[in-house]
């Protein structure tokens, strides 16, 4: 009898320490769960929210880029180079000017550019990493003709602009410079003759 009453005991003890440890098991799984939740939804906010900051950011870099563009595209002396055919030395002096003097207020463009329909420059400034800013000589002018932002840029009409992928690229002025991310903006230019 006294063996009988031992394991009783015994299964009393054992079922109730397992039925604990289920309920605690339960009330622990439950628990974390609901902490998951929560700090998944608030991770996902967290996300959401920089996603949003992030998506004006862009955009109001992309405004006033745009803007910036169309300023200089409309400036007077840019009007009067184009009308020359940009053959005017005159107007190529004062508008590498305008340019150098942007870039230098303006600190975001590395590269102001006019680039003529055959696709060659014939304007370009050159901002660098120390944040001098250079008229590039004729002589180191390049040719865009088979470069697809250009050809992209020769199809659009006269209000249009056109941004191209954002790329990659080594600072020139150092073979182990930093890596620059870069973005292009582009219009086309048209003479009073469209």
């Amino acid at each position: 009898m006294l063996n009988r009453n031992v394991i009783k005991q015994n299964v009393m003890f054992l079922s109730i320490t397992i039925l604990l440890f289920i309920l605690f098991g339960t009330v622990l799984y439950v628990g974390s769960s609901q902490i998951y939740e929560r700090e998944a939804k608030w991770q996902h906010g967290k996300t959401t929210a920089q996603l949003v900051s992030g998506k004006k950011i862009i955009e109001e870099y992309f405004s006033w880029s745009a803007q910036n563009l169309l300023f200089l595209r409309d400036l007077p002396n840019t009007k009067d180079y184009a009308d020359s055919d940009f053959e005017s030395s005159h107007y190529k002096k004062i508008e590498e000017k305008i340019f150098r003097d942007f870039a230098r207020v303006y600190k975001k463009y590395s590269q102001i550019k006019i680039i003529d329909a055959s696709g060659h420059e014939i304007v370009r400034i050159n901002k660098h990493q120390d944040d001098t800013t250079i008229i590039v000589p004729d002589s180191d002018l390049r040719d865009h003709r088979h470069h697809p932002h250009f050809q992209e840029t020769m199809k659009l009409d006269k209000d249009q602009m056109c941004s191209s992928p954002i790329d990659v690229t080594i600072d020139q002025e150092k073979a182990d410079g930093p890596c620059i991310s870069v973005i292009s903006f582009a219009t086309p230019l048209f003479n009073s003759e469209n």
